[in-house]
């Protein structure tokens, strides 16, 4: 059985603090050096694929230890992991649909409204099929899409990858075909030219081929806490600490380093948690990172709208850094706050009640 990984919810808190970070950032403040490093807490969205990719490989050995499982056990399985995502997403997505009705949004491209289509796509978690659907409505669930779709392939690949070696070789695999086809891609766009950016973006960062490395990376973890024999001494790990920075580092100020940038961040990454196998750090384990970690899943959801409503508020401060922190400190604050009691309150109690029907139903149809 796969051990937790030590600090994973401080790891996943200060994700959010990154992306925050990020979406709280204005114009003044983007253009400075911390600006340029703050800029950089987007890409925590890779760190989030690492761990998911890592737990979904530590749920379905739960489930099935034998590796012995039909394609029925495997949709029982993701029709689960679905369920669980369900309450606080459809709830985000009817709150903005009723802000913004079939408005115009930035990530539409030359689509003038969200159409009809596009809501059905965004409720059957399909999204990120579609570089014009996949970040329309909410701005930030395209990683909800690529998470899917990944969801349908872990079983298929459970089924293949049954070593470290055997995920070391499908985690090369996956690098220089997400090489192949992004290049492919790039050169033969299949939107129109007025799309071309959107395009880019959804080749370069928003599909499944961009974060197929990173999400690999995260069964390599998987392997490597499985593996028994595979150690990882203090030592060891604050050298690979001290490599990940370094990684971070280089990325942060060397730019996209011929395209492997989203690869070199799930590496950087993966570095972290292979080196947490057999320590702990309060860096990444502690009372803050720990709790804002738990609740990641509806601050990340819900945090563009607590920053819609800051952007309003008047707080009659001139300094600009004056501004940014606090606004940035109450928008944390406030979608701990919401994360909390929606978690608790609402999807906690949804998503039982919804396993155990399925559940029934399950039973009533094996009888």
């Amino acid at each position: 059985m796969v051990q937790k990984i030590n600090g994973i919810d401080g790891l996943k808190g200060i994700v959010m603090l990154c992306i925050i970070m990020v979406h709280c950032t204005d114009r003044g403040i983007e253009n400075s050096l911390f600006g340029r490093i703050v800029q950089t807490g987007a890409r925590g969205v890779q760190l989030f694929f690492v761990i998911s990719a890592f737990l979904a490989f530590v749920s379905f050995d739960r489930r099935y230890k034998d590796m012995i499982f039909s394609a029925k056990d495997a949709a029982v399985w993701i029709v689960e992991k679905v369920i669980r995502l369900i309450p606080l997403y459809y709830l985000v997505l009817a709150v903005y649909l009723s802000i913004d009705g079939g408005g115009g949004k930035i990530w539409l491209g030359s689509h003038d409204r969200i159409s009809v289509m596009n809501i059905v796509f965004h409720f059957l978690f399909l999204h990120g099929f579609n570089p014009f659907y996949m970040n329309s409505i909410i701005g930030v669930e395209w990683y909800l899409g690529v998470l899917f779709i990944f969801y349908l392939a872990v079983p298929l690949m459970f089924k293949k990858i049954k070593s470290l070696e055997s995920a070391m070789i499908f985690y090369m695999a996956s690098v220089v075909i997400c090489g192949v086809f992004q290049q492919i891609l790039i050169r033969v766009p299949l939107l129109g030219e007025e799309d071309i950016y959107l395009w880019n973006v959804y080749v370069e960062n928003y599909s499944i081929i961009a974060q197929l490395p990173v999400l690999m990376m995260g069964i390599v973890c998987y392997f490597v806490y499985k593996d028994r024999k595979v150690v990882i001494s203090k030592k060891m790990s604050c050298i690979i600490i001290a490599f990940s920075i370094y990684l971070i580092y280089v990325l942060t100020f060397g730019g996209n380093l011929q395209g492997l940038g989203v690869t070199l961040w799930g590496l950087a990454f993966g570095g972290i948690v292979i080196a947490l196998k057999d320590s702990s750090y309060i860096l990444f384990d502690n009372i803050l990172f720990n709790n804002l970690g738990k609740y990641s899943y509806g601050i990340y959801l819900f945090h563009f709208l607590i920053i819609r409503k800051t952007n309003s508020w008047d707080l009659h401060i001139e300094n600009i850094w004056g501004i940014w922190i606090i606004k940035y400190v109450l928008v944390v604050a406030i979608s701990f706050c919401l994360s909390f009691l929606l978690t608790n309150f609402f999807e906690k109690p949804i998503v039982k009640k919804m396993l155990i029907i399925k559940r029934k139903r399950r039973n009533r149809d094996e009888y």
